[in-house]
């Protein structure tokens, strides 16, 4: 079955997804001196590993821009809809193209890797672009090291999730259709 096919439990995981996006944005947040730390890069993540590209984009996109809005934080929720979908788009595209099938701990666990590294660009890259239009050029470069921190950390937290579900066949029973 493809994995953008959008089947019931897959459009029951993505709201629970979206829900653990904005949730794990807000429970904890960590400043770092141009943003914070928190679990939500995580599950945006495991969002495009466990649900595909486009379901992953849909579900990490509307629960970090929902976080940015409960957070006071309204004013970013726009450009964090596209930033974290894109985020999740890439994380669920490495995912499903490299090393299909892998399910030694050692392959997973480069493969996680993988679809960490364009998701963290893709987030450095996205909030340096939003505070050259919201803030300024100084900003936005004082932004880059901070946003790097960020997402290594997101993506590190997530690991050990990501194996623990992925060895529970998770990315399986989402995309399968039954009764």
């Amino acid at each position: 079955m493809n994995g953008n096919t959008f089947n019931a439990k897959k459009l029951v995981m993505m709201g629970v997804m979206a829900a653990l996006c904005a949730v794990g944005t807000m429970l904890i947040q960590i400043p770092t001196g141009g943003g914070y730390v928190h679990i939500g890069d995580s599950m945006v993540l495991l969002s495009g590993i466990l649900l595909g590209p486009v379901g992953g984009a849909i579900a990490a996109g509307f629960g970090s821009g929902l976080a940015d809005v409960l957070s006071g934080y309204g004013v970013y929720a726009p450009f964090t809809l596209v930033i974290k979908g894109l985020m999740a788009m890439a994380s669920g595209l490495v995912w499903t193209m490299v090393m299909k099938d892998a399910k030694a701990v050692g392959p997973m666990i480069l493969k996680y890797i993988m679809a960490v590294v364009p998701s963290v660009l893709i987030l450095v890259t996205g909030y340096y672009l939003t505070e050259l239009v919201l803030s300024d050029a100084a900003y936005a470069v004082s932004s880059i090291i901070p946003n790097t921190f960020q997402g290594v950390v997101g993506g590190a937290l997530g690991l050990p999730v990501a194996i623990a579900l992925l060895k529970a066949n998770v990315e399986k029973l989402i995309h399968t259709t039954g009764h």
